[in-house]
């Protein structure tokens, strides 16, 4: 029977690319839908098939939609408080 390696390399795994509030404050516009497609055309991911997961880092003042995208309890809060929605899947 074959082992199976206890840590280290994982078939299951989902790489997900991850952008900060603090980037996507930076290049989007208030009132644009942030989507996979749209952070591909701005440079901030490589892959628009790749699960994308927004997190919290920096500060969000516009007030933006977010689609197709994971993102954290943080971040969530942040971008409600300033006045943004989240679309969900």
């Amino acid at each position: 029977m074959r082992k199976i390696p206890k840590r280290g390399f994982n078939p299951y795994k989902k790489n997900m690319q991850i952008v900060n509030l603090e980037q996507i404050e930076k290049t989007c516009a208030p009132g644009e839908k942030v989507t996979p497609q749209l952070l591909k055309t701005k440079g901030l991911i490589d892959r628009s098939e790749q699960p994308v997961k927004i997190l919290s880092g920096g500060s969000l003042s516009k007030a933006l939609t977010f689609a197709q995208v994971r993102y954290s309890e943080k971040a969530k809060q942040k971008i409600v408080t300033a006045g943004g929605t989240i679309l969900d899947q």
